[in-house]
Parts: C-alpha cells; sequence; structure tokens
C-alpha cells in the first residue's frame, strides 16, 4: 500500500486546486476527504467535463465530482479486493470504516504488481484497412485490380 497523503484534498478545493495538485504528483486520480473522512474521487475526466460545461474554475470539487464511487470495507479480504479493482478497473481503491473515515488505499500498483504487461509483439490484434473510393490516384494499378486487393507486401 503506496501512501496517499499526497493524493489528498479538501472537499471545500476547487478545480484549479486539484489541477495544480495533479500536475505537481503527475496523477490524474484525487481522493477527496473532509479530514479524515472520505467524500469521493476527483478524476482529471472530472475536471475537462466540467471545462466544457463552461464551469469556472472557481468551483468547488463536490459541485463536479461523481456521485457514485466503489468503496471498500475493513471486513473485505484482499481476493474480494483484488477481483473488485480487476473488474471495475479500479486504479485506486479506498477503504472505509464504518463511520466512513479512510482506512487504507488499494493501488493498482500494489494488488497487480506481480503482472508483467504483455509484449507488443505478442499481441494478435486483425487490422482492417478502409479503402473506399474509386482509387483514382492509384491508376493505373485500379485499372486492373480493384484497390481492396491491391497488394502491400506479400498480402492484399
Amino acid at each position: 500500500m503506496m501512501n496517499f497523503k499526497d493524493r489528498n484534498i479538501s472537499s471545500k478545493a476547487t478545480m484549479l486546486d486539484a489541477l495544480k495538485r495533479m500536475d505537481s504528483i503527475n496523477k490524474k486520480l484525487l481522493i477527496v476527504n473532509e479530514g479524515s473522512f472520505f467524500v469521493g474521487l476527483i478524476s482529471i475526466g472530472d475536471i475537462q467535463r466540467a471545462l466544457l460545461k463552461n464551469i469556472p474554475m472557481t468551483t468547488v470539487l463536490t459541485e463536479i465530482m461523481r456521485k457514485e464511487f466503489v468503496v471498500g470495507y475493513e471486513s473485505e479480504n484482499e481476493v474480494h479486493i483484488r477481483s473488485k479493482m480487476l473488474e471495475n478497473r479500479i486504479e485506486l481503491y479506498p477503504i472505509v470504516n464504518e463511520y466512513g473515515e479512510i482506512q487504507k488505499i488499494y493501488f493498482w500498483e500494489d494488488i497487480f504488481e506481480d503482472q508483467k504487461p504483455l509484449r507488443r509483439s505478442s499481441f494478435q490484434l486483425p487490422v482492417v484497412v478502409m479503402a473506399g473510393g474509386l482509387g483514382t490516384r492509384l491508376r493505373p494499378l485500379t485499372n486492373v485490380l480493384p484497390k481492396p486487393l491491391l497488394p502491400i507486401g506479400n498480402k492484399t
């Protein structure tokens, strides 16, 4: 479990405060709290959506953040936490007590540290080349073959 104190931000902070914090710690997700009580999470996406709605940068975070969050409780075991994080692709999973106080935070890196990313050469990803139009720029080749059947390397 990593130190999460640098990811904390007050529920009274503004969007600008959150952007400055995200920039200073190079993270895109912050924990919004009131003292030791969990209020929610604010992401760079929440701020971007607010900006697109022309909401001022001086707006308090609680006005723009999502209202629903996935949180864990002290009674959960690590297997449940792991499956919940994987199922929901959760970057950080706050554990709270019955009063809503943050007890600890599980980070994706902590739970899935043993998983190595797949090498790019191991991906089997099909590619589709869109070939609409008459193929006039490829003449005289398209006088003989339709554009989708023109060879690229050893394949059409």
